[in-house]
């Protein structure tokens, strides 16, 4: 069971929930972005969440956003969090430079419909330590069950929104 939020805290609905092993659980998050799976103990699982949506790539994306991914980058002002790094590799190259301030300029435009990886969201557990390399995140994570209820939650990232000013709905 867990919860799946941005890293403000915003609370993510109808994400997929997907815990794989030796047999297949999903569900989707509830409108507080809590989920609960039911699986066996003592077995191993890989937990993964996605989001297939029918909003708008640039939506929650503005030039907030880029002045802030510039501003890092030029280490004007740093981000506060590594999960703003995340949101700003918009290629998803792991890696920050100015083809990413290109592509999130090209969204904002309207030029580009979609960003080079077709994604919208990045979902990170938030067990994981990034504080030393934003890029070494995984989205899925293995675990073995050893105990009747494990605690899971998800860190929404998503791609494009620097500041966070994303808030749900188109």
């Amino acid at each position: 069971a867990g919860k799946v939020a941005t890293f403000k805290g915003v609370a993510i609905d109808k994400v997929l929930v997907r815990a794989e092993g030796e047999e297949v659980r999903e569900q989707d998050t509830d409108q507080s972005g809590s989920y609960t799976l039911e699986t066996y103990e003592q077995s191993g699982y890989t937990v993964s969440a996605s989001k297939t949506t029918e909003e708008q790539q640039h939506t929650g994306i503005s030039t907030l956003d880029i002045i802030a991914a510039r501003r890092h980058i030029l280490q004007i002002r740093e981000f506060d969090n590594p999960y703003q790094s995340i949101a700003a590799d918009v290629n998803m190259s792991k890696s920050l430079t100015a083809l990413d301030l290109l592509q999130m300029r090209r969204i904002v435009l309207g030029m580009d419909k979609v960003n080079q990886s077709g994604l919208n969201w990045l979902f990170i557990p938030k067990a994981q330590d990034l504080t030393s390399d934003p890029f070494s995140y995984d989205t899925q994570l293995a675990i073995n069950l050893a105990e009747e209820d494990v605690e899971l939650d998800f860190v929404a990232v998503k791609i494009g929104d620097v500041n966070g000013s994303w808030k749900g709905g188109s």
